[in-house]
C-alpha cells in the first residue's frame, strides 16, 4: 500500500504545481500583455481624440477620410518604436478599417495585398468591435488559431458624448508560450489517466485482498 501511495503522490504533486504555478504564470502574461496594450491604447486614444476636437467639427460631419488621416498622424510615428504590434481604427459609420503595423516581420505591400489584409483583419475582429462601439466600453480579447494567438486591447474613440471610431492594438503571443501551455495540457491529461489507472489498480487491489480475507474466514469457519 505504501508503494501504491507513492506512485498516486507523483501525479498529484504535478497537478498541484500545474494549479498553483504553472497556470498562475499564464495568468501574470496575459495580465502584462493586457496593461501594456491597454496603456498604449489609451494615451494613443487621447491624443487622437484631442487633435479630433481640435478640429471644430461635430461628431456627424467627421468623414471617413478625415478620421483615417488623424489616426495615420498619430499612430505612424509609434509604429517604429512598438514593432509587432498592430494598430487599428474601425469606423462605425462605414464598417471600414483602417490598419497600420505588423504582428509579424513587417514587409511592404501592394494596395491589392493591403487590402485583402485588411479585410482578413477585419473579419477576425468585426464581432468585438462592434460590441465595442455598442457597449462603449473597452475590451479585451485573445484571438486567433492555438498556434497563433494575438491578444487585443480595443477601446472606444467618444467625440462629444458620441462613438465616433473604434481603436485597438494586437500582439502575438510568444510562439514558446502556446507551446508551453499545449504541453502542459498533454501532461495533465496524462497524469489524470495515470491517477485514474492507479486508482482502478487500488480497487482491484483492495477487492483482491477482500475476497482472500473472506475466503480465509470461510476456512476457518469449516476448521472449527
Amino acid at each position: 500500500m505504501i508503494i501504491i501511495a507513492a506512485i498516486m503522490l507523483i501525479p498529484l504533486v504535478a497537478l498541484m504545481y500545474d494549479f498553483f504555478f504553472a497556470s498562475r504564470t499564464d495568468e501574470i502574461v496575459f495580465l502584462d500583455k493586457e496593461q501594456r496594450l491597454e496603456s498604449l491604447v489609451k494615451s494613443t486614444n487621447t491624443e487622437f481624440s484631442r487633435n479630433l476636437e481640435s478640429l471644430g467639427v461635430v461628431p456627424e460631419d467627421l468623414s471617413s477620410t478625415t478620421l483615417n488621416d488623424e489616426f495615420a498622424r498619430v499612430v505612424e510615428p509609434q509604429v517604429p518604436a512598438n514593432s509587432g504590434i498592430r494598430f487599428g481604427l474601425y469606423i462605425p459609420r462605414t464598417e471600414k478599417i483602417a490598419v497600420l503595423g505588423f504582428l509579424h516581420n513587417y514587409r511592404s505591400l501592394s494596395q491589392q495585398e493591403e487590402a485583402q489584409r485588411e479585410s482578413e483583419i477585419f473579419a477576425s475582429t468585426k464581432i468585438a468591435l462592434v460590441a465595442t462601439a455598442m457597449s462603449n466600453e473597452p475590451l479585451f480579447r485573445i484571438s486567433g488559431t492555438w498556434d497563433d494567438q494575438v491578444v487585443e486591447y480595443i477601446s472606444p474613440v467618444v467625440l462629444k458624448g458620441k462613438v465616433v471610431g473604434i481603436i485597438w492594438a494586437g500582439e502575438r503571443l510568444n510562439p514558446f508560450f502556446y507551446q508551453s501551455n499545449y504541453f502542459r495540457k498533454l501532461l495533465r491529461f496524462f497524469t489524470l489517466g495515470i491517477l485514474v489507472i492507479v486508482m482502478i489498480g487500488t480497487l482491484l487491489i483492495i477487492r483482491n485482498i477482500t475476497k482472500g480475507v473472506d475466503r480465509l474466514k470461510q476456512g476457518l469457519q469449516r476448521m472449527e
